[in-house]
């Protein structure tokens, strides 16, 4: 992740989606705990059961998924649950910056309110 300068990866079996990795989740869940990096598996600090979208989502239906779930990307999934892709807040900017603006807006709550509790 590092060496690509990517900040999440998404975690697949025989090619279908499983779950996210992210930088902060390896972190939390690797080296604040201590852990050993090389005997860690990533179902060990993977996030699943989010919420996807298929091919023929569009971005509009999209957005509202990534903001009612607080989430910057969302894996993108063809029939049977084959791993396509992944759509991000980038990708949202670039196509439509009142969308973007919309799903930052929820996300920043959930980050502003998380803070308000340390």
């Amino acid at each position: 992740m590092r060496d690509f300068g990517i900040s999440t990866m998404p975690v697949c079996e025989k090619g279908k989606f499983r779950g996210i990795i992210t930088d902060s989740s390896i972190v939390s869940k690797v080296v604040a705990s201590a852990h050993n990096p090389k005997r860690e598996h990533a179902r060990s600090v993977m996030t699943n059961g989010m919420p996807k979208v298929s091919v023929g989502c569009d971005i509009a239906e999209a957005a509202k998924i990534m903001a009612s779930h607080q989430v910057h990307y969302l894996p993108v999934v063809h029939n049977g649950g084959k791993f396509v892709g992944l759509l991000t807040l980038d990708d949202l900017v670039k196509e439509s910056l009142a969308l973007a603006s919309m799903v930052l807006a929820k996300t920043d709550k959930k980050t502003s309110s998380s803070e308000s509790k340390k």
